[in-house]
């Protein structure tokens, strides 16, 4: 099956701090360059600061969204004139297993935040809409500080399968459907159906389903 290009990519951006912000003592100069606290995928949007599920190597379908969460910690954060503000360029660009692009050109959006001094617990959620075909990709994250070109990059695979399915889960799809059905399956020969098959990724370590090669 060709891989399908990405129709649609949707950036969701959502910033939010707490009302007991702290000031910081240290200039950036006399501690260094600032790390990204957290950076990960997570199973959903997330809401609230340091609540999530991280997940790893994610199976999903075409459709499904690829959720990143982040804790910039002090990346991003600049202080003057009373105020302090949080100024980021994200870029998110997709690969295939070669590591040819799924897009011309990469997911971007920028993340801006003010407030009068810089929040002690401070989030963004990403959502990145997937489309494409059955197969595994890697998404590469990359963020710039917009004020000092600083870049912080880390990359995440996944996959894509016909079902959204944990890597645990082996039972044939045949069987799982018939089992979420409010009818029993009828004993009668049904019309033929596309055949699905399952193949193991050792790159993510997971078996997804698949179409049936001829």
């Amino acid at each position: 099956m060709p891989l399908k290009r990405i129709s649609a990519i949707c950036l969701i951006a959502l910033l939010a701090g707490n009302v007991a912000a702290r000031a910081h003592e240290a200039s950036n100069s006399e501690k260094g360059p600032p790390t990204v606290r957290a950076l990960t995928l997570a199973e959903d949007k997330v809401r609230t600061f340091g609540t999530y599920t991280a997940v790893e190597s994610p199976v999903l379908k075409s459709g499904d969204t690829l959720h990143i969460y982040g804790e910039p910690g002090d990346f991003g954060w600049h202080t003057g004139e009373g105020v302090a503000r949080f100024n980021v360029d994200v870029s998110i660009v997709l690969r295939r297993r070669d590591g040819r692009r799924l897009a011309d050109k990469p997911a971007t959006t920028t993340l801006t935040h003010e407030a009068a001094t810089q929040p002690g617990t401070f989030f963004f959620s990403l959502g990145l809409t997937l489309k494409a075909g059955v197969g595994v990709y890697k998404a590469q994250v990359r963020l710039r500080d917009a004020v000092t070109g600083q870049i912080v990059e880390k990359s995440f695979s996944f996959a894509l399968a016909l079902e959204r399915h944990p890597p645990a889960i082996r039972t044939p799809f045949q069987a799982v459907a018939a089992a979420q059905s409010d009818k029993p399956a009828a004993p009668t020969r049904q019309p033929a159906q596309p055949l699905e098959c399952r193949k193991y990724l050792s790159q993510i370590g997971a078996t997804i389903s698949v179409p049936c090669e001829p």
